[in-house]
């Protein structure tokens, strides 16, 4: 491996473990709604965090590393599926941007960024992540 390859599987890495993180938070904010206060303020306090500790840094690391890297190695290849992977990204924080400025209606937004997010997360980690672990095989067999 070269110290590329060794950075996008270190990337990969952490990326999953961040999606356990998240998927916790995903739980944990469906607990919240599930409560008798709904919405209450330590729901949007925790949305709130969870967009400035974690879907910022996380959505930032998988687009300009990550995926970055997967159209250098191949501009042609993925293109609609890494497109698809941008446009949900924009989605899920325009949806918490629109919880966050207001206090009616939250129900139905916080129900489509729960599903949302678990569908993004199962087909970055279905797709994205292998077509990055196959790219990253067959540079290490150039190698050898």
């Amino acid at each position: 491996m070269n110290i590329i390859t060794d950075a996008i599987q270190t990337t990969i890495g952490s990326l999953l473990k961040e999606h356990q993180q998240i998927k916790k938070e995903l739980d944990l904010l469906q607990s919240l709604m599930e409560e008798k206060n709904f919405p209450s303020q330590e729901l949007l306090k925790f949305l709130n965090n969870l967009k400035t500790l974690t879907l910022s840094g996380h959505h930032e690391k998988e687009e300009k590393i990550l995926l970055k890297w997967m159209i250098d190695q191949n501009p042609n290849a993925d293109g609609a599926i890494i497109s698809k992977i941008k446009k949900d990204h924009q989605e899920l924080d325009a949806i918490v941007q629109r919880i966050l400025e207001r206090s009616e209606g939250l129900e139905d937004e916080l129900t489509n960024f729960l599903q949302l997010y678990r569908e993004h997360i199962d087909l970055e980690e279905n797709f994205i992540f292998l077509i990055a672990k196959g790219i990253l095989a067959a540079s290490e067999c150039e190698y050898h």
